[in-house]
């Protein structure tokens, strides 16, 4: 996968200057093990019967492609990703869209038909359409400037929080997953099952992302490996109110209230290893980690519902086990540690 992804960045970037921008993200992309996106498609290709790795692979590139391409766009726009100069985030805004354009052209270079083509072309410009509303509703439906904690219930919050949940990772994950299955299936209830299956999951790996954000600073083991200790609490400290803060606002009491509103007000807060302690143990005491994570539980059993509907293979167990990881992720597994060691 990852021989092959640099070919095609070299293939069509002849330009070693505008190569090297690019490949910032790729390169803390290839210190993992695995690729969730790409092993989606390549599970979701592989349940319905199909047996051409060829096939597969490009479909796989263009998926971490476009995976990738959020990233570097969301460093310019997120102020995450450790600390960027203004030049390195407009440099990885252009990356954002010549590594769009790259998988445009890793599809165009494939042996399918023009009517498969257009439909991947179709479903990875949806999953790109739909990431950028749900950043828009990070940037400003979910600004604490933008939201009445006091007067929004809970359900109407979570209306606004799980559409940008599912703009930024159910729609993509679900339009992978279908990449994948449409090269050998055109069984309608097969793609709808796999596409459910794989917007749940989706949705359900975003809530843990967000939670994942409130490790405190000294976690570094528990970090993805394109994050620093840096990028914690950023989006607080961004005044977004995603979940586990917006519970802890609604429920907490005056003081942990004022001490999380103090953080959200000001984005050149000093932030200290003690701060993010505090604010770690006040989002657990109000129980909104507990409650966010209690949510994204929910979508993983969702979305194994939709698995019972597939063929009784060793792919179903993969994306089952695939699911099982929104419970037993690292980040919940560190909240948890530090939970008991109080």
């Amino acid at each position: 996968m990852q021989s092959l992804i640099q070919r095609y960045m070299t293939q069509y970037c002849k330009d070693t200057g505008v190569l090297s921008i690019l490949t910032v993200f790729l390169n803390k992309r290839f210190q993992k093990t695995s690729f969730l996106k790409p092993f989606l498609a390549k599970l979701s290709y592989d349940i319905v019967g199909g047996k051409n790795l060829s096939h597969i692979l490009p479909v796989a590139v263009v998926a971490e492609l476009i995976n990738t391409s959020s990233y570097q766009a969301n460093s310019a726009l997120d102020g995450k990703y450790g600390v960027l100069t203004r030049s390195d985030k407009d440099n990885q805004l252009i990356a954002s869209i010549i590594t769009r354009e790259i998988a445009d052209k890793v599809i165009e270079e494939t042996q399918f038909d023009n009517e498969l083509k257009n439909s991947l072309r179709s479903l990875y410009s949806e999953a790109n359409s739909f990431m950028y509303y749900g950043q828009f509703y990070e940037l400003n439906v979910l600004h604490y400037k933008h939201l009445d904690v006091d007067k929004l219930l809970l359900d109407e919050y979570l209306n606004l929080y799980l559409t940008k949940c599912d703009c930024i990772s159910g729609i993509f994950s679900r339009n992978v997953a279908l990449s994948g299955a449409i090269l050998a299936t055109h069984d309608q209830p097969i793609l709808n099952a796999l596409g459910n299956y794989a917007r749940n999951f989706g949705i359900g790996l975003n809530i843990i992302n967000d939670i994942s954000d409130y490790l405190p600073l000294n976690n570094y083991d528990a970090l993805p490996s394109y994050k620093t200790s840096v990028d914690q609490y950023s989006d607080m400290r961004n005044g977004r109110i995603f979940l586990p803060v917006f519970y802890a606002l609604k429920f907490g009491n005056y003081e942990e209230r004022n001490k999380i509103l103090q953080v959200v007000r000001n984005q050149n807060t000093n932030f200290t290893l003690d701060m993010s302690n505090e604010l770690t143990n006040i989002l657990q005491a109000t129980k909104g980690m507990q409650f966010a994570f209690s949510l994204a539980k929910k979508y993983m059993k969702e979305a194994k519902k939709h698995l019972h509907l597939l063929p009784k293979t060793i792919e179903r167990d993969f994306l089952s086990i695939m699911a099982s990881s929104i419970r037993t992720n690292k980040f919940i597994y560190n909240l948890r540690r530090l939970k008991a060691s109080r």
